[in-house]
């Protein structure tokens, strides 16, 4: 909601944008002197049409507006009864003189101020002043959260309003914002003194520790630009190229005052991107949202990205993501393919380690559809690096192993099988991979999804004993291998080399025999590396151990590493269906599924 507490001169109430909604409506002045409710004041504050604004209002509320209270003039047009005015202003300031019942006017405000604080209505109210200082300012200021300084750069206004900032003292709100404004583009010397001032007389005063200048000139300043001196709209022209920046830096410090700002943000997201609970998913998306229309869409995935390709994204996470960009869609902002892959992208980080998931058919469905934008040649990725080629390589590795991860799913969770089709293109796409193109980081994942395609393989009885048959998983193994070696020494994807080893070994083909053992050997050493595995940890690793134990022979050790099954049920879900663990799928059956029930 803005109220506009300015009854001298009401601006807003009579600013072209809203006259319609306004004028004719009984206000703020009505309701100071008790010929308005609060509740009768909350309903007539008209909501304001979104047609002026560039981006809808967020989710399905809107903006409302409580006016001063003018009323339309004799001849019924659009302009102001000054006489009715004039005379309400007349007994409201009465009412607040010394002499007059201040109480009473302050309850009255009070009452409207409690009022909307209980009402879950209204996210931000935001009161507008009069440019002086009164004992209405006063009496409005000290229920604001936040209080803005509108500082003009000549001594009077400097003076004057450090003035004002002295005599508050503890009266203070929890936070005061001081901007320069109206500030002249052009840079004189006279500006030059006028900054100097500034700095010298606010430093000692500093509202609430705010940093007054920066690089020497004010943190927020709104230029003057001459559309503004000539229209009673300002807010269609605060896009302009001479104005867009600065007032994204004072909105940026308004939200930052009302912790509402990117930190706050980004802090209450970080607690709750760790929950697994899908009653989550409302809340985060609604940070997401809020992130993306301060920072753009792209902004909003970029913020945290690293910190999320890192680790294992919650499925709530995931979720929210597709929800936010959905709700974004709505909203009317531009949410194009770029964005799609970045999402795209969190969805491959959340199956990153994951075992056989639902979620796979999503990301599948994601992937398609920008592969095949990309070869439409509708599209070109945005790399911030300028060097697409990168991009666009890693993108048909996430494609590649979007497929492969939905066959899993198939195999292994439906006990379906898998697609040869699928596999055929997923191989074709690592297969014209351009190394030259991309960093040890891609081609490590890769090696991985090789990995996946190796193991996959025998599941769609591709393989037979033939030597033809295991020459392909040699030189698919070969193929990993190789992009693995070019990656070598890249900083931080030792376990991810181990990961890959551990995958290779499982799937070597059993032909060749002597290899094949060397290869396990290694691969079980890498499983008691918990980092190999990131978050899954043990349980993951005692599951691979049992599968290469398997390969050796070992039935009795393999047994042994199973016992992580009776400690969870999504492991034994999937291990009765693994076709990696088919020689034991009897045991299993008969030793654990009782222990579950």
């Amino acid at each position: 909601m803005l109220i506009d507490g300015d009854a001298e001169a009401p601006g807003l109430s009579l600013s072209a944008a809203y006259a319609d909604q306004l004028l004719g409506k009984p206000g703020l002045v009505q309701l100071l002197l008790g010929d308005l409710s609060a509740e009768d004041a909350i309903s007539a504050a008209a909501p304001v049409s979104p047609g002026g604004f560039t981006r809808r209002p967020a989710h399905n509320g809107s903006l409302r507006l409580l006016g001063a209270g003018t009323v339309r003039s004799a001849t019924g047009g659009p302009g102001l009864n000054t006489r009715a005015l004039g005379e309400a202003l007349d007994s409201l300031a009465a009412s607040v003189s010394l002499e007059g019942p201040l109480e009473q006017v302050e309850r009255r405000w009070s009452d409207l101020v409690d009022r909307l604080k209980a009402s879950d209505e209204f996210d931000v109210v935001i009161l507008d002043m009069r440019t002086g200082f009164s004992q209405l300012t006063g009496m409005m200021m000290r229920s604001c959260d936040v209080v803005v300084f509108m500082c003009g750069l000549n001594q009077q206004n400097i003076l004057g309003t450090a003035s004002i900032l002295r005599d508050l003292g503890d009266a203070a709100p929890r936070s005061v914002l001081l901007a320069s404004s109206p500030v002249p583009s052009s840079a004189t010397s006279g500006l030059d003194d006028s900054w100097r001032m500034f700095n010298e007389v606010f430093g000692p005063i500093r509202p609430h520790g705010q940093p007054l200048m920066v690089n020497g000139r004010p943190r927020l300043s709104l230029p003057y630009s001459p559309i503004l001196a000539v229209t009673d709209d300002p807010a269609k022209y605060v896009r302009e190229p001479d104005l867009m920046a600065a007032f994204a830096d004072f909105t940026n410090a308004l939200r930052e005052a009302l912790g509402l700002g990117v930190k706050d943000l980004l802090a209450e997201l970080r607690a709750a991107m760790v929950s697994e609970d899908t009653a989550d998913v409302d809340k985060l998306k609604r940070l997401l949202v809020e992130l993306a229309r301060i920072n753009g869409v792209r902004g909003m995935l970029a913020r945290e990205g690293q910190a999320w390709h890192h680790s294992s994204v919650p499925s709530t996470l995931a979720l929210a993501l597709d929800a936010a960009v959905e709700e974004l869609k709505a909203l009317g902002d531009e949410v194009g393919d770029d964005v799609t892959l970045e999402v795209a992208k969190h969805w491959v980080y959340k199956l990153r380690f994951s075992r056989p998931s639902q979620d796979s058919a999503r990301v599948l469905e994601l992937y398609r559809h920008l592969v095949h934008r990309l070869d439409a040649g509708s599209w070109i990725p945005q790399d911030p690096r300028g060097q697409p080629g990168r991009v666009v390589g890693r993108l048909r590795v996430d494609y590649a192993d979007a497929i492969l991860n939905h066959q899993r799913y198939r195999v292994v969770q439906l006990g379906e099988p898998v697609d040869v089709d699928a596999l055929a293109i997923a191989e074709r796409e690592l297969r014209q991979l351009r190394v030259d193109l991309v960093g040890p980081g891609t081609l490590i994942w890769c090696a991985r999804v090789i990995t996946h395609l190796v193991r996959l393989l025998p599941a769609a009885e591709l393989l037979s004993s033939e030597a033809d048959g295991a020459t392909r998983i040699q030189a698919l193994a070969a193929l990993a291998e190789a992009h693995l070696k070019r990656a070598e020494g890249a900083a931080g994807h030792k376990t991810w080399s181990e990961y890959v080893q551990v995958g290779l070994a499982i799937a070597w083909p059993p032909e060749d025999k002597d290899e094949k053992r060397r290869r396990i050997v290694h691969a079980l050493q890498c499983t008691y590396n918990d980092a190999t595995y990131r978050d899954y940890g043990p349980l993951a690793a005692s599951y691979d151990r049992a599968i290469l134990q398997l390969r050796l022979g070992e039935v009795d050790k393999a047994k042994e590493e199973l016992q992580v099954l009776r400690y969870d049920a999504k492991l034994l879900a999937i291990a009765l269906k693994d076709p990696d663990l088919l020689e034991l799928r009897e045991y299993i059956q008969a030793r654990y599924t009782n222990t579950r029930m």
